[in-house]
């Protein structure tokens, strides 16, 4: 029954909009790798390395907006799938493990290869322990309800030996509709509330890519109120938007998730409106939270307001010169000329610790970008070359990803997804030499242990790896070199790795003139980097 049963169980998740499922390979899983092969809706991906795997189908989950799956053996193989998991958590990713698992009579018994994988992932995962094959399962409302929870879930199939053995009789797979629901306030009373208030700002968060912001720049206008949009907003080049966090606004409307920023503005009003009930307030800085669709929100208040005003207009300094003045290739400055380079077509992968805050400062293009994507949940540093293969996969379009050279190292063993993929995924790695965040914490004036101990220093270049893998592979020098193999790269449209080397010290002399040089006025002046490790 083990490979009948599989095919139920893969029968039940492509109604649930499963529409591909990344492997491992191993003996216990071999009837779910059958019904996969024989299985035409489902597009799958096999790689060796489930941690890499993992993170590819957190990719493709976020790229895709479809909940995607991965299909493991028993025991260590299960365990290494935990970062992605934790990353998926955080960030309301529909991630889905099915883990092949002995019968309950062989667990607790001492045989091979049989750890204990009930609630393996405790409280970051819903877990559904199935039974081996049963015909008066339901299988169907089972997995539907598991699905509707918007959150990983775990699902561990054991299966007896002989594990190919097969019947005709066919397994049910009705499934139960779970609906979500959005709560909503008393929307006349925050449009009077809102209104009062002229010196606002609407601050916009982590939203899901491809949402349409008209809305949102709408509102503004109506209440007079400027927009901040962190760059997960994806809504930059939009409609006109802050350079920065405003001081001390009257109001703030928080639309969406988490921001990149470390310290988060205060306002005697300020208001959450995010799409779940999760915690989200670090800074501890809430008067008010609403759990709904942000931009649904902003929609049903416009009709409820009259009359449009002047938002307020803070002068912002043209930093093209300053750049184009710089000697040499520098962090700021690679990130600035996206600005004119980055095509919209293009979706986007920013990596953590310094990418994502230079992306964030210095990311300000003209017209709209690409989707945008990261990985915030836990901010890590794993895993990021397999999830920007994964966005890439799930959007189906060419991507960018900027990632550092740490981060590159931690992930090495997913540069042969990155040779087999269909979809083009340029990896642009910034690489200064260890963990170049480390640099503008009080820590980094302890020269004696710094380099050694906290900016994990190292000499290493990335093109021996790049040889290794087949993949093509760039090393800029210059400025002028940088743009224009950048335009070529994005000509052929093919996977490549572009490696930039800069200095860490440099780095931190350039961001602390750029901070002196932007007055209190003209919103530019980029987020201060906070204290925290590596991996933030």
């Amino acid at each position: 029954m083990n490979i009948t049963w599989a095919k139920a169980l893969l029968e039940v998740l492509t109604k649930l909009g499963v529409q591909h499922v990344c492997i491992g390979s191993g003996s216990r899983s071999t009837p779910l790798a059958v019904a996969l092969a024989e299985n035409p809706d489902i597009e799958t991906t096999v790689h060796y390395d489930e941690r890499g795997l993992g993170f590819h189908a957190l990719g493709i989950a976020k790229g895709s907006k479809h909940p995607a799956a991965i299909v493991v053996t028993s025991g260590t193989a299960l365990g290494n799938l935990f970062p992605a998991l934790m990353e998926a958590y955080h960030d309301r990713v529909p991630l889905l493990i099915i883990s092949a698992d002995r019968p309950h009579e062989l667990r607790g018994c001492g045989g091979n290869q049989t750890p204990d994988q009930v609630k393996i992932f405790g409280h970051y995962a819903h877990y559904v322990d199935l039974p081996c094959p049963d015909h008066a399962f339901p299988l169907g409302k089972t997995l539907a309800y598991a699905l509707s929870l918007n959150m990983p879930v775990h699902i561990n199939c054991p299966f007896k030996e002989p594990l190919l053995a097969t019947t005709e009789k066919p397994f049910l797979t009705e499934i139960t509709e779970y609906a979500p629901t959005i709560s909503m306030p008393a929307m006349d009373e925050w449009a009077q509330r809102l209104s009062a208030r002229s010196q606002g700002c609407i601050v916009v968060g982590d939203l899901h890519a491809g949402e349409n912001p008209e809305a949102i720049f709408f509102l503004a206008k109506k209440l007079g109120w400027s927009v901040y949009a962190d760059i997960n907003s994806n809504i930059r080049g939009h409609g006109p938007c802050l350079r920065s966090l405003p001081p001390r606004p009257e109001a703030i409307l928080h639309l969406g998730g988490r921001l990149i920023a470390k310290t988060w503005p205060t306002a005697p009003l300020y208001c959450l409106v995010v799409d779940h009930n999760e915690p989200l307030d670090p800074s501890r800085r809430l008067t008010h939270r609403i759990a709904s669709d942000p931009i649904l929100f902003c929609e049903a208040l416009l009709p409820l307001i009259e009359g449009e005003k002047e938002a307020p207009s803070f002068p912002v300094k043209d930093w093209k010169p300053f750049f184009d003045a710089q000697p040499a290739i520098n962090e700021p400055g690679i990130v600035f000329s996206l600005n004119e380079l980055l095509p919209p077509s293009w979706a986007l992968f920013i990596g953590n610790s310094m990418p994502i805050r230079d992306v964030n400062n210095f990311l300000f293009p003209e017209r709209p970008l690409g989707p945008v994507f990261t990985n915030r949940g836990l901010s890590g540093i794993d895993g990021n070359i397999a999830a920007a293969l994964g966005i890439a996969k799930g959007t189906q379009r060419p991507t960018l990803a900027i990632i550092g050279d740490l981060t590159f190292l931690h992930d090495l063993n997913s540069l042969p997804l990155l040779k087999n993929s269909l979809y083009p995924l340029i990896i642009l790695v910034i690489n200064n030499g260890g963990a170049g965040i480390f640099s503008f914490l009080p820590i980094a004036e302890k020269q004696d242990i710094f380099e050694d101990y906290v900016a994990a220093a190292h000499e290493i270049h990335f093109e021996a790896a790049a040889r290794l893998f087949e993949i093509p592979y760039h090393h800029p020098k210059s400025k002028e070199d940088w743009h224009e193999t950048f335009s070529l790269c994005l000509e052929r449209n093919q996977s490549c790795i572009i490696e930039l080397t800069t200095n860490r010290a440099a780095n931190k002399a350039l961001h602390d003139e750029i901070s002196r040089l932007s007055s209190s006025t003209d919103f530019w002046a980029p987020d201060k980097i906070g204290t925290g490790s590596p991996s933030t």
